[in-house]
Protein backbone atom coordinates (compact mmCIF):
# COMPACT_ATOMS: atom_id res chain seq x y z
CA UNK A 1 0.00 0.00 0.00
CA UNK A 2 3.01 2.31 0.63
CA UNK A 3 4.50 1.56 -2.37
CA UNK A 4 0.96 2.16 -4.45
CA UNK A 5 0.53 5.62 -2.68
CA UNK A 6 4.37 6.59 -3.45
CA UNK A 7 3.49 5.68 -7.14
CA UNK A 8 0.16 8.38 -7.12
CA UNK A 9 2.30 11.30 -5.72
CA UNK A 10 4.72 10.49 -8.34
CA UNK A 11 2.39 10.63 -11.30
CA UNK A 12 1.04 13.25 -9.74
CA UNK A 13 3.88 15.28 -8.92
CA UNK A 14 4.57 15.17 -12.75
CA UNK A 15 1.23 15.62 -14.26
CA UNK A 16 0.92 19.01 -11.78
CA UNK A 17 4.41 19.97 -12.61
CA UNK A 18 5.53 19.25 -15.74
CA UNK A 19 8.67 21.96 -15.71
CA UNK A 20 10.05 19.97 -12.96
CA UNK A 21 11.56 16.11 -13.97
CA UNK A 22 13.60 14.61 -11.26
CA UNK A 23 14.47 17.42 -9.31
CA UNK A 24 15.37 19.84 -11.91
CA UNK A 25 14.14 22.60 -13.44
CA UNK A 26 12.92 23.44 -17.29
CA UNK A 27 13.44 26.97 -17.26
CA UNK A 28 11.76 29.05 -19.39
CA UNK A 29 13.35 30.64 -21.95
CA UNK A 30 10.67 32.39 -23.66
CA UNK A 31 7.46 33.69 -23.89
CA UNK A 32 5.03 33.58 -27.21
CA UNK A 33 2.34 36.60 -27.43
CA UNK A 34 0.20 37.45 -30.14
CA UNK A 35 0.91 40.98 -31.62
CA UNK A 36 -2.47 42.68 -30.48
CA UNK A 37 -3.62 44.93 -27.82
CA UNK A 38 -2.93 43.67 -24.77
CA UNK A 39 -7.08 44.56 -24.12
CA UNK A 40 -7.91 42.34 -26.97
CA UNK A 41 -9.36 38.92 -26.06
CA UNK A 42 -7.57 36.27 -28.55
CA UNK A 43 -7.35 32.94 -26.70
CA UNK A 44 -3.94 32.48 -28.53
CA UNK A 45 -2.27 29.26 -27.91
CA UNK A 46 -5.68 27.27 -26.99
CA UNK A 47 -4.16 24.75 -29.85
CA UNK A 48 -0.11 24.43 -30.19
CA UNK A 49 1.60 22.30 -32.38
CA UNK A 50 5.36 22.31 -33.25
CA UNK A 51 7.84 20.58 -35.32
CA UNK A 52 11.88 21.62 -35.70
CA UNK A 53 12.03 25.36 -35.91
CA UNK A 54 8.17 26.28 -36.54
CA UNK A 55 5.14 26.62 -34.24
CA UNK A 56 1.67 26.54 -34.85
CA UNK A 57 -0.78 28.29 -32.28
CA UNK A 58 -4.42 29.43 -32.92
CA UNK A 59 -6.35 32.01 -31.58
CA UNK A 60 -10.07 30.85 -32.12
CA UNK A 61 -11.20 34.37 -30.34
CA UNK A 62 -9.28 36.80 -33.13
CA UNK A 63 -11.31 39.41 -34.56
CA UNK A 64 -8.63 39.68 -37.14
CA UNK A 65 -10.99 39.57 -40.35
CA UNK A 66 -14.01 39.09 -38.04
CA UNK A 67 -15.65 39.01 -34.85
CA UNK A 68 -13.98 36.00 -32.68
CA UNK A 69 -13.40 34.60 -36.70
CA UNK A 70 -10.43 32.97 -35.01
CA UNK A 71 -7.13 33.12 -36.88
CA UNK A 72 -3.63 30.67 -36.84
CA UNK A 73 -0.43 31.95 -36.38
CA UNK A 74 2.93 30.50 -37.55
CA UNK A 75 5.77 30.77 -35.91
CA UNK A 76 9.60 30.62 -36.91
CA UNK A 77 12.92 30.09 -34.22
CA UNK A 78 15.46 31.84 -36.09
CA UNK A 79 18.06 30.36 -33.19
CA UNK A 80 17.99 32.90 -30.83
CA UNK A 81 14.05 33.74 -30.76
CA UNK A 82 10.45 32.70 -32.02
CA UNK A 83 9.54 35.30 -34.70
CA UNK A 84 5.49 35.41 -36.56
CA UNK A 85 5.95 34.81 -40.08
CA UNK A 86 2.68 33.86 -41.32
CA UNK A 87 -1.54 34.17 -40.52
CA UNK A 88 -3.42 32.26 -41.59
CA UNK A 89 -7.43 32.57 -42.04
CA UNK A 90 -10.47 30.66 -43.54
CA UNK A 91 -12.37 31.95 -47.16
CA UNK A 92 -15.67 31.52 -45.18
CA UNK A 93 -14.47 33.61 -42.17
CA UNK A 94 -17.55 34.39 -40.22
CA UNK A 95 -18.72 35.89 -36.61
CA UNK A 96 -17.87 34.29 -33.92
CA UNK A 97 -16.50 31.10 -35.98
CA UNK A 98 -14.12 30.34 -33.54
CA UNK A 99 -11.44 29.10 -36.46
CA UNK A 100 -8.21 27.46 -34.59
CA UNK A 101 -9.28 25.34 -31.94
CA UNK A 102 -7.32 22.47 -33.06
CA UNK A 103 -4.09 22.93 -35.04
CA UNK A 104 -1.83 19.77 -36.54
CA UNK A 105 1.90 20.28 -38.94
CA UNK A 106 1.60 17.46 -41.90
CA UNK A 107 4.66 17.83 -42.99
CA UNK A 108 4.17 20.89 -45.68
CA UNK A 109 0.59 21.29 -44.27
CA UNK A 110 -1.17 22.63 -41.44
CA UNK A 111 -4.27 21.21 -40.53
CA UNK A 112 -6.71 23.66 -38.46
CA UNK A 113 -10.09 21.46 -37.24
CA UNK A 114 -13.43 23.34 -37.51
CA UNK A 115 -15.99 21.35 -35.80
CA UNK A 116 -18.58 24.02 -35.85
CA UNK A 117 -18.32 24.99 -39.54
CA UNK A 118 -21.92 25.03 -40.86
CA UNK A 119 -23.43 23.69 -44.17
CA UNK A 120 -27.01 24.41 -44.20
CA UNK A 121 -27.48 25.60 -40.92
CA UNK A 122 -25.90 21.81 -39.33
CA UNK A 123 -22.48 21.61 -37.97
CA UNK A 124 -21.00 19.60 -40.05
CA UNK A 125 -17.25 20.69 -39.55
CA UNK A 126 -14.47 20.48 -41.73
CA UNK A 127 -10.66 20.43 -41.85
CA UNK A 128 -8.74 23.44 -43.21
CA UNK A 129 -5.70 22.56 -45.35
CA UNK A 130 -2.97 24.95 -45.72
CA UNK A 131 0.04 23.43 -48.04
CA UNK A 132 3.16 25.56 -47.44
CA UNK A 133 3.89 28.41 -50.45
CA UNK A 134 6.92 27.60 -52.55
CA UNK A 135 8.79 30.91 -51.20
CA UNK A 136 7.56 29.74 -47.31
CA UNK A 137 4.81 30.47 -45.08
CA UNK A 138 2.70 33.65 -45.53
CA UNK A 139 -0.54 35.16 -44.52
CA UNK A 140 -2.81 33.45 -46.58
CA UNK A 141 -6.64 31.49 -46.90
CA UNK A 142 -6.40 27.68 -46.87
CA UNK A 143 -5.59 25.47 -49.92
CA UNK A 144 -8.89 22.84 -49.70
CA UNK A 145 -11.27 22.14 -47.22
CA UNK A 146 -11.80 18.38 -46.03
CA UNK A 147 -15.45 17.54 -45.51
CA UNK A 148 -16.94 14.58 -44.87
CA UNK A 149 -19.42 13.12 -47.62
CA UNK A 150 -21.53 10.78 -44.70
CA UNK A 151 -24.54 12.58 -44.00
CA UNK A 152 -24.50 11.17 -40.39
CA UNK A 153 -21.06 13.27 -40.00
CA UNK A 154 -21.46 16.14 -37.35
CA UNK A 155 -18.76 18.27 -35.77
CA UNK A 156 -15.77 17.09 -37.78
CA UNK A 157 -12.07 18.16 -36.50
CA UNK A 158 -13.62 18.85 -32.83
CA UNK A 159 -9.49 16.95 -32.62
CA UNK A 160 -7.30 16.03 -35.42
CA UNK A 161 -4.29 13.83 -34.92
CA UNK A 162 -1.72 12.72 -37.61
CA UNK A 163 0.64 10.09 -39.02
CA UNK A 164 2.94 10.22 -41.82
CA UNK A 165 -0.20 10.96 -44.59
CA UNK A 166 -2.53 9.61 -42.75
CA UNK A 167 -5.00 12.02 -40.83
CA UNK A 168 -7.30 10.87 -37.89
CA UNK A 169 -10.43 13.45 -37.18
CA UNK A 170 -13.01 13.23 -34.38
CA UNK A 171 -16.26 14.35 -34.84
CA UNK A 172 -18.14 13.57 -31.68
CA UNK A 173 -21.50 14.07 -32.54
CA UNK A 174 -21.98 11.60 -35.48
CA UNK A 175 -25.26 9.90 -35.78
CA UNK A 176 -25.09 5.69 -35.74
CA UNK A 177 -27.62 3.53 -37.79
CA UNK A 178 -30.28 4.05 -34.95
CA UNK A 179 -29.98 8.28 -35.55
CA UNK A 180 -28.00 8.54 -32.02
CA UNK A 181 -25.29 11.06 -31.07
CA UNK A 182 -22.59 8.40 -30.54
CA UNK A 183 -20.04 10.18 -31.99
CA UNK A 184 -17.12 8.88 -34.86
CA UNK A 185 -13.76 8.87 -36.29
CA UNK A 186 -12.98 9.20 -39.78
CA UNK A 187 -9.14 8.63 -41.50
CA UNK A 188 -8.34 10.18 -44.12
CA UNK A 189 -5.04 9.75 -46.32
CA UNK A 190 -3.05 12.29 -48.39
CA UNK A 191 -2.92 10.75 -51.78
CA UNK A 192 -1.46 12.78 -54.33
CA UNK A 193 -2.47 16.28 -53.91
CA UNK A 194 -5.84 15.30 -52.35
CA UNK A 195 -6.70 14.10 -49.02
CA UNK A 196 -9.48 10.63 -49.27
CA UNK A 197 -11.33 9.39 -46.59
CA UNK A 198 -10.56 5.82 -46.19
CA UNK A 199 -13.16 4.56 -43.88
CA UNK A 200 -14.76 5.53 -40.40
CA UNK A 201 -15.22 3.99 -36.95
CA UNK A 202 -18.14 4.17 -34.15
CA UNK A 203 -18.33 2.28 -30.73
CA UNK A 204 -20.09 -0.28 -31.34
CA UNK A 205 -23.03 -2.10 -28.77
CA UNK A 206 -22.17 -5.89 -27.90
Amino acid sequence: MKRYALNLLSLATFLLFPFYVHSQCWPRSEKLMPQKSPNTTEAFGQSIDFKDDLAVIGAPSSDTARTSSGVVYVMKFDGSAWNKIASLVPSDHRLYHGFGRVVKILGNYILVGDPNRQIEGVAKGAIYVFEKPVGGWRDMVETTIITSSDPRCLSLGADVDVHENTILAGAPYSLNDDGKNVGAAYVFELQGNAFWRLHDSQPRTL
